[in-house]
C-alpha cells in the first residue's frame, strides 16, 4: 500500500516511501519496484529511479539485479551512479549473475571514457556532456566494478576491458 505512494511526483512522499521500503526491506518488494521503472508514468522519474536504486542496495536481494543492471543505461547520470553504489554491493552473489552487470557498466564505463577524452572537432559538444557525466558517475562505476570482479588494482576503463577479454577468452577456451 505504502508504494501507492510513489503515485505522486513529490519528493517528499518518495523519500518517505523509499525510507519505509528501506527499513522493511522486503525481497518481495524487488518486483513492484522493478515494475514501477518501466512503467510509463514513471519512466522519465531520475529522482524516483535514483532511490529505487538506493532500496534495491538496502533489499539487497539477487533479484534486484537485472532492474540494477537496466538502470545502469540510464540517460541520467545521476541514476547511473545509483545504481553502480548499489551494484557494487552484491559482490556475493554467484558469478553467473554478475556477468551482465559487469559487462554493462564496462560498456558505459569505457564509452563515457572515450567520448570525453574524444579530440575530434565535431564531437565537442559530446565530449563536454561526457566530462559532466563522468564526473557524476565514473568513481561509482569503477568502484562497483572493483567490487563484482575483485580487480582492486584495475581503475580503467581499457584495463577492465582488457581484463573482461581476457576472462571471456579463458571461460570459452
Amino acid at each position: 500500500a505504502a508504494l501507492g505512494g510513489l503515485a505522486f511526483d513529490d519528493e517528499a512522499v518518495e523519500k518517505r516511501v523509499l525510507a519505509y521500503v528501506e527499513a522493511v526491506h522486503d525481497p518481495s518488494l524487488v518486483k513492484p519496484l522493478a515494475a514501477l521503472l518501466d512503467h510509463k508514468d514513471y519512466r522519465r522519474r531520475f529522482r524516483l529511479h535514483a532511490g529505487i536504486a538506493h532500496a534495491f542496495a538496502v533489499i539487497a536481494d539477487a533479484a534486484a539485479l537485472e532492474p540494477l543492471t537496466g538502470l545502469v543505461g540510464s540517460e541520467y547520470p545521476k541514476v547511473v551512479a545509483a545504481a553502480a553504489d548499489a551494484l557494487g554491493g552484491f559482490k556475493q552473489v554467484p558469478h553467473a549473475k554478475r556477468v551482465e552487470p559487469v559487462r554493462r557498466m564496462i560498456d558505459r564505463f569505457e564509452s563515457c571514457w572515450n567520448l570525453k577524452e574524444s579530440r575530434r572537432p565535431e564531437d565537442r559538444i559530446s565530449t563536454d556532456q561526457a566530462k559532466g557525466e563522468w564526473e557524476v558517475y565514473g568513481a561509482a562505476l569503477r568502484k562497483a566494478l572493483q567490487a563484482l570482479t575483485g580487480q582492486t588494482h584495475l581503475t580503467r576503463p581499457k584495463q577492465f576491458r582488457d581484463w573482461w577479454n581476457d576472462q571471456k577468452k579463458a571461460t570459452n577456451g
